[in-house]
């Protein structure tokens, strides 16, 4: 399974979604992480989101991870059929960051048809798993699985990798 994961805005989130990947995949999984142009530039806050965006078109994966503004960035992705992949799994979706800047989830959201796990925290200080869940509530593709936490880290690899591997094996 060819598998690309693309993590949050800052470059420390690299290795974070190194080990998700290494936790979750199995033995046929050729993954890899993708790296940012912003990266190493001195203002790791400063995104080209149409430039990331455009990257991504015709990648060939069958499973696309996204973390924080890396899953606004994967659903834009798939929702403009830039990328097809099988299977979308997003984490901790920054419903707040994505309102500033005026990108809309539930539209997004309303064009995805392939089977979408999003994981979010409770309280995730980013965008709550109740705002999340409302903003995706109109696509039955979209499975959410609601976790304790409100501080946007995600840290427990272990029950990541289980809520993943539970999820593609269903």
């Amino acid at each position: 399974m060819r598998v690309l994961f693309l993590p949050g805005i800052f470059s420390k989130t690299e290795a974070w979604a190194a080990k998700v990947l290494a936790a979750s995949g199995g033995a046929d999984w050729q993954s890899r992480v993708q790296r940012y142009s912003h990266w190493g530039g001195g203002n790791e806050e400063n995104m080209d989101v149409a430039a990331e965006r455009e990257r991504l078109r015709g990648e060939e994966v069958d499973l696309l991870f996204g973390k924080s503004m890396g899953s606004l960035l994967a659903l834009m992705a798939v929702a403009e059929q830039l990328i097809s992949p099988a299977h979308l799994i997003i984490l901790g979706v920054p419903t707040n960051i994505s309102r500033e800047r005026g990108i809309d989830v539930a539209a997004l959201a309303g064009k995805i048809t392939i089977p979408t796990l999003c994981i979010q925290q409770t309280d995730d200080k980013t965008g709550p798993c109740a705002e999340l869940r409302r903003l995706v509530s109109g696509n039955s593709q979209f499975t959410i699985h609601e976790i304790a936490g409100d501080d946007h880290q995600y840290k427990d690899i272990p029950q990541l990798a289980r809520i993943i591997k539970k999820w593609l094996s269903a």
